[in-house]
């Protein structure tokens, strides 16, 4: 009896077709995966003639493994009556081509003016969000596109979060003079550090400069020595 079942079984599995379905995985499409959707396209062609599926079922099971904006942007546009073709070539160009001008826009995107701190700082975040970026990296395309008399200090400062660079960069920006109050007899870029200094040299120090200057000028023990040495052998 248990012989029969399992010869049964056998000729049960030898004459049903093989389901590769499940042998069939790729992850969801996602910017921090693949570096584009092309390349993206490209892993699902692989697996699709590795497991023998045709333009039908490519077309058909496509959109099962878009996410976010290429899904809405597939039903919106009512993909599904295309060819698988002509939706690969569409969805490249489409999201391939914008996802390149938002990275271009995201590097050329400059502090020119102080007074626009917020309005530069919350366009880079979010086009850094939209791109996948990480914080650290963020921060550091938000130092570089400032302004160069502000970056050598933003470095120094270890700066991690976009939330600290804006909150140190709006001090800065604060303590920092107009052009048209500067004096004409000092040179900006040393004015503006001389007086971060004075306005952030207890952030490291856990001391006041001030405290420092107001004691005046000091000999150091070695003149005070040479001096007197000198003096000693006139005599």
């Amino acid at each position: 009896m248990d012989n029969h079942n399992t010869i049964e079984d056998d000729s049960l599995r030898q004459e049903s077709p093989r389901d590769t379905s499940e042998q069939f995985f790729l992850s969801e499409f996602d910017n921090t995966k693949f570096s584009s959707f092309k390349s993206f396209l490209y892993c699902f062609d692989q697996q699709c003639l590795e497991y023998q599926k045709d333009k039908h079922w490519k077309h058909k099971n496509l959109p099962k493994y878009l996410t976010g904006s290429y899904i809405k942007f597939w039903f919106d546009n009512k993909l599904f009556n295309n060819t698988y073709q002509e939706n690969r070539e569409l969805l490249i160009t489409v999201f391939d081509v914008t996802r390149q001008e938002e990275i271009q826009k995201f590097h050329n995107l400059k502090l020119e003016d102080n007074k626009n701190l917020i309005s530069f700082f919350t366009e880079k975040l979010a086009l850094g969000k939209k791109l996948n970026y990480e914080d650290s990296s963020i921060v550091e395309h938000l130092t570089l596109s400032s302004r160069m008399e502000f970056q050598k200090f933003l470095v120094i400062q270890k700066i991690s979060t976009p939330c600290q660079w804006i909150s140190t960069m709006r001090q800065l920006i604060a303590v920092t003079p107009d052009n048209s109050n500067r004096n004409a007899g000092e040179s900006g870029s040393s004015r503006i550090w001389n007086t971060r200094n004075q306005a952030y040299g207890n952030i490291n120090t856990g001391t006041d400069p001030l405290r420092f200057q107001s004691r005046g000028y000091r000999q150091s023990h070695m003149v005070r020595f040479n001096e007197r040495h000198t003096v000693q052998q006139s005599t």
